[in-house]
C-alpha cells in the first residue's frame, strides 16, 4: 500500500507500463493523471493515499492497481474510500494484467 508522496513517485514507471497493458485502461487510469490530480486536488486536510498494488511475487512485476485515497465523508466522522480523481474524473477502475483481472480483483476485495 503506497500512502506518501514519495512511494507514488516511485510506482510511477510501473503504473504506467501497466496502465498501456491494460486493454481497458483509460487516460483517468494512468500516473500521470492520477499524481497531477493528487498534487493539486488530493491533499486536502484529512484525505490519505492508500494506493493498493498487487503482485504475482514478492519482487515481481506490477500486476494490479487500485488508485485510492481515503478522507472525510463531507462534515461527519465517517471516513470513506474513494478513487483518486473523485470529482475530477470521468471513470474509475482497477488496473490489472490482461488475464489476471479475476485474480486482482479478489486480492483487492480480500484486503477490503
Amino acid at each position: 500500500m503506497i500512502t506518501d508522496d514519495a512511494g507514488l513517485t516511485r510506482l510511477a514507471p510501473e503504473w504506467q507500463a501497466l496502465a498501456e497493458d491494460c486493454p481497458t485502461a483509460t487516460v483517468f487510469q494512468t500516473w500521470v493523471w492520477n499524481a497531477a490530480w493528487w498534487r493539486h486536488y488530493g491533499r486536502a486536510p484529512g484525505r490519505r493515499l492508500c494506493v493498493l498494488a498487487w503482485r504475482d511475487a514478492p519482487g515481481g512485476p506490477l500486476t494490479g492497481l487500485a488508485p485510492l485515497m481515503t478522507g472525510w465523508w463531507y462534515a461527519t466522522p465517517l471516513r470513506r474510500l474513494t478513487f483518486l480523481g473523485v470529482g475530477a474524473s470521468d471513470y474509475h477502475d482497477l488496473l490489472a494484467r490482461p488475464g489476471r483481472e479475476d485474480a486482482v480483483a479478489s486480492a483487492f476485495h480480500d484486503w477490503l
